[in-house]
């Protein structure tokens, strides 16, 4: 019965030690992840998004609760046994502390910290003895022990001063758990004494003997085992504020601002704008316990509901129930919004008031009387044709270039009041012109220079490489086949070598791909963040450098608008194509090293690094047309070249896509199809 009993248990050990499913999400699901054959990494990520369902906040009250739940039974993996003299098997792991997150490798902690420790240790007591006479060992004929003191205590030290649990943390320092274990046994000495037992005529007739007691020492033991941890104290609050610069009809414009965020949110009554830095997942140590600590990595997104968002600029119909909150890895602030107006500072368009303000106003009329009856005088006599000769009345005036100055620009006044005033309105219009544009351009710009995110794919990149992986061990089954039944036939042996070759070179490159496309993505990004630098920023904008410049951006303002419109939408489909890459990259291989499937393999891989590599063409193009409008011959068709330069990208791009349509629909799928089972009969 004993023996079926201690047999139940270590039936009960693997259950006991494996990861609570009954915390999960789907119960049934987990179970089927801790009974596969998924390798441990795997299984760690499946048991983390199945516990920690919410990725965006730290929710360290479930991680105390889940790892104060864990019951620890036997040491866990990695755990030192140390033994002495009567102290053995004694182990001690420092399992946890709480509040903390991991990121970057490194432990940060909160201010208040708790922590979590397990050990265990057996004291070996001698056997007692006892010998009949003449019979002893080491001159006792009886020996006897008893367990005396038997304690163990367990410490915590913060840069080696004593603390208690919790406690309280104010700099990055190193926590130690330490276990001191002390014992004493009692032993007790009894030696044989000889005694008359029978006297006869005054004579001992017959000696006895009796082992008794003849005096007791003390055996101590004592053992200290530690463990530690490298901690880094967070110390950063979060913040946030709002500031209202403008309010016209039911409309509200302000900015806001944020900063040491994990999640900050802007929220109205139905409206939103969240922004994330962070994405938290769990990290499991002491295995086969599986403790819990959040993981923080970093991932930027921004989420957007119901309002206009430019980069920390909001306009917002409904201002109403206007909050603030954000929160980081331990810390959180919240906030009702300053709703106080305060008015942005705009650049008046006259010029600063004088002493001669009267007489500039006086003049500034009779100019303004003279243009109308000018504008009369001109209708008068061409009628219908009247814009197209004051357009050309314009440009005939005659313009001066003065080379930049630091001397402070000239106020307008009646010595130049012919050419301040139409530039002064030219601006203006300009800058109502170009606000449009600006959104277009912005998104322009980091869509050819920012490093496209791949980390999302992540997960089902692993998926595809799990599923790949299942072809391998035909490959190889196949070619010792061909080795088998055809060594007398040296070209199949030949295709057997190749193939099995190619699927070596398959599987470090399919295992690698994730990594190598964000090297060359980051290649990429280096390249083009290398040629931004050099182009004009001013080179997109319409400017008021000229009077014939002038003219002609006022003329080709739409279809530069629209050029720069169809620049942005194909940008954005080189984005999907390339961020879906990582997912496709991998398959593209494996076709690659399959003589039937190569042609698509090699296809997949031509149209990926095209549509890479293009955004590196498209700022070279941009930087070679920047670069023309120094020249004097095209100094006053700015506009031209900016809407020639784009539609050359456009061209670019529209040729990646053709490439890409036109290699798929040339392939025949039934040639194919064919190709592949010559090859297999060629093998067979």
């Amino acid at each position: 019965m004993k023996t079926a009993i201690i047999f139940f248990l270590f039936l009960l050990i693997p259950s006991a030690l494996a990861i609570d499913c009954s915390l999960s999400g789907d119960e049934s699901y987990c179970e089927s992840v801790k009974s596969s054959d998924l390798s441990e990494v795997e299984k760690d990520l499946l048991y983390s998004s199945l516990l920690y369902e919410d990725s965006t906040s730290p929710l360290h009250n479930f991680i105390k609760d889940y790892n104060e739940q864990i019951e620890v039974i036997e040491p866990p993996d990695n755990v030192e046994i140390h033994n002495s003299n009567q102290i053995k098997n004694a182990w001690l792991s420092f399992l946890v502390l709480f509040p903390s997150v991991v990121e970057n490798d490194t432990l940060l902690v909160a201010d208040n910290v708790e922590m979590i420790s397990a050990y265990d240790y057996d004291v070996y007591v001698p056997n007692d003895f006892s010998y009949s006479y003449p019979h002893t060992s080491g001159g006792d004929c009886k020996r006897k022990h008893y367990l005396t003191k038997n304690e163990a205590v367990l410490n915590y030290y913060f840069n080696n001063n004593l603390v208690s649990n919790p406690f309280n943390v104010y700099s990055d320092g190193t926590v130690k758990a330490e276990l001191d274990i002390t014992t004493q046994i009692k032993r007790k000495h009894y030696r044989w004494e000889s005694y008359c037992c029978r006297y006869s005529y005054g004579k001992c007739r017959r000696w006895c003997h009796a082992c008794k007691y003849h005096h007791s020492n003390y055996l101590n033991d004592h053992l200290i085992l530690t463990e530690e941890k490298e901690v880094v104290h967070y110390d950063k609050i979060p913040s946030a504020e709002v500031t209202i610069t403008n309010q016209y009809y039911n409309t509200t414009k302000g900015k806001f601002s944020a900063s040491n965020y994990s999640l900050f949110t802007l929220s109205f009554d139905d409206s939103f704008i969240s922004k994330q830095d962070y994405y938290y997942s769990l990290f499991f140590d002491k295995k086969p316990y599986y403790f819990a600590y959040i993981k923080a990595e970093l991932f930027e997104k921004t989420t957007v509901k119901n309002i206009y968002s430019n980069q920390d600029t909001f306009i917002i119909k409904n201002p109403e129930e206007c909050h603030l909150d954000a929160y980081n890895h331990f810390s959180s602030f919240s906030s009702e919004c300053d709703m106080t107006l305060h008015q942005e500072n705009i650049e008046d368009l006259n010029s600063d008031e004088q002493s001669g303000s009267l007489n500039l106003l006086f003049h500034i009329s009779i100019l303004i009387l003279l243009i109308y009856l000018i504008y009369k005088l001109v209708k008068s006599q061409f009628g219908k044709f009247v814009m197209p000769v004051l357009i050309l009345f314009l440009l005939l005036i005659p313009t001066v270039y003065a080379a930049p100055s630091d001397e402070p620009e000239e106020e307008c006044g009646l010595t130049n009041l012919a050419s301040c005033i139409p530039e002064k309105m030219y601006e203006y219009l300009l800058v109502i012109i170009n606000a449009p544009l600006i959104p277009l351009l912005s998104g322009i710009q980091g869509l050819l220079t920012t490093e496209v995110s791949v980390d999302l794919f992540h997960h089902i990149w692993s998926i595809i490489r799990y599923i790949l992986s299942f072809f391998y061990l035909f490959f190889f089954l196949y070619a010792g086949y061909i080795f088998l039944t055809s060594n007398a036939d040296p070209v199949k042996r030949g295709m057997a070598k190749d193939l099995l070759k190619d699927t070596f070179l398959m599987i470090i490159l399919i295992q690698a791909s994730f990594y190598i496309y964000k090297l060359v993505l980051l290649v990429n990004a280096s390249l083009t963040g290398s040629i931004l630098p050099m182009i004009d920023p001013h080179f997109f904008l319409l400017t008021a450098d000229n009077i014939v410049n002038i003219g002609l951006e006022f003329l080709f303002n739409m279809s530069y608008g629209i050029t720069l419109f169809v620049t942005l939408i194909l940008l954005v489909l080189r984005y999907i194509i390339v961020a879906f890459g990582a997912i496709i990259f991998p398959i593209a291989i494996f076709c690659y090293f399959l003589p039937p499937l190569k042609g698509y393999g090699k296809f997949a891989l031509n149209v990926l690094g095209i549509f890479i590599f293009i955004s590196f063409i498209d700022l070279l193009i941009i930087l070679a047309c920047s670069m023309l409008i120094e020249i004097p011959v095209f100094e006053n068709f700015k506009i031209i070249v900016m809407i020639t330069c784009f539609g050359i990208i456009n061209w670019t791009l529209f040729l990646a896509i053709k490439f890409a349509l036109t290699k798929s629909s040339a392939s025949n799928i039934g040639e194919d199809v064919s190709k592949a089972m010559k090859y297999i009969a060629l093998l067979a």
